[in-house]
């Protein structure tokens, strides 16, 4: 995990400064081990992040109210964010989620699809260094 850490780009070390900025250590733990996190913020970190330069559109399974992106590096692996507007209270989140595997060749399409069926089974994200169960139905919330 060093390791990676040490060959962070630019962009990814700025994500995970945000990150860390925002959550006590034990969340960010649950962050690495895939936990969906939901942050109460009108859009804020979604707004910042979708203009850094490493990021590709991608479409995932979460709900969003627009675009969605990823940002893939040595660490994150794949980070995938977007906002949405909350039914409830009608407020807008930024949301975001590390995966196991990223979408960049076959192999890793296969890996993220048995990743996937894990996640099916047992209810718990995939992440990147462990599992959660801070899915989309359940997410780590910060206000």
């Amino acid at each position: 995990m060093l390791k990676r850490l040490s060959q962070c780009h630019k962009e990814e070390v700025m994500v995970l400064q945000k990150i860390g900025g925002v959550l006590s250590l034990e969340q960010f733990k649950k962050v690495l081990c895939g936990a969906f996190v939901s942050v109460e913020d009108n859009g804020a970190i979604f707004e910042e992040w979708q203009t850094l330069q490493r990021i590709k559109s991608r479409i995932s399974s979460h709900a969003s109210d627009g675009k969605q992106y990823c940002l893939r590096g040595e660490f994150v692996k794949e980070m995938l964010f977007g906002s949405t507007i909350t039914f409830l209270d009608n407020k807008r989140i930024s949301w975001f989620q590390l995966e196991a595997h990223p979408l960049t060749n076959p192999i890793t399409l296969v890996l993220h699809g048995l990743d996937f069926v894990k996640y099916k089974i047992t209810g718990h994200n995939q992440g990147p260094y462990g599992t959660s169960e801070h899915t989309d139905r359940n997410p780590l919330h910060i206000r």
